[in-house]
């Protein structure tokens, strides 16, 4: 996309989302704790979820996932996919629908609480809940930090505001500290 010779680039966030109703779950046989969710899309094309063992889970939607639910995925953007139809997407987050009054981003977000995509900004209420993903209570820092974000209404500004309902704080693995090498320093 270009305007007056210059190229315009458009941000994308942390992670894209899918959603759709489910029609087929199987759980194959090898790989403990995957899942494979085949659904049509809101679009009305066919797909299937390849959930990761250490995917999050919405709370009690394992147990409760069926046929002719509605769920959403997440998958982080940009991640290699099998170029296959329908689509596999790797998916790291699975939320069921949400009421028509409840907004959802899973994203990363700044330390002005911006989203990765620039479109979305929270802004910690009183009444704010900020959990980690197995339910316990978190007040460390949420800059950089894999989140989902609920809330119910937002300014029509750019980036849009919200002050968020709930904020799900997601398990990382550690990164190790960079070598000289890839730091780009002699060894």
């Amino acid at each position: 996309f270009a305007a007056e010779g210059k190229d315009i680039i458009i941000p994308e966030g942390y992670f894209t989302s899918v959603s759709g109703v489910v029609e087929n779950i199987t759980i194959p046989e090898k790989s403990e704790g995957s899942y494979m969710i085949h659904l049509k899309t809101n679009q009305g094309q066919p797909a299937t979820f390849r959930v990761k063992p250490n995917a999050y889970w919405e709370e009690n939607l394992k147990e409760k996932l069926a046929v002719g639910m509605k769920i959403t995925g997440f998958y982080q953007t940009g991640v290699p996919m099998v170029m296959i139809y329908p689509p596999q997407y790797p998916i790291e987050i699975v939320l069921a629908e949400v009421d028509k009054n409840t907004q959802v981003k899973a994203d990363r977000f700044d330390k002005n609480g911006v989203s990765t995509d620039g479109f979305l900004q929270y802004r910690v209420g009183e009444e704010t809940q900020i959990i980690l993903q197995d339910g316990s209570k978190y007040d460390g820092s949420l800059e950089n930090r894999k989140l989902i974000v609920y809330y119910s209404v937002s300014t029509r500004s750019v980036p849009a505001q919200m002050t968020p309902t709930k904020i799900i704080v997601l398990f990382e693995e550690a990164q190790g500290p960079l070598s000289k090498m890839e730091k780009g320093e002699a060894a």
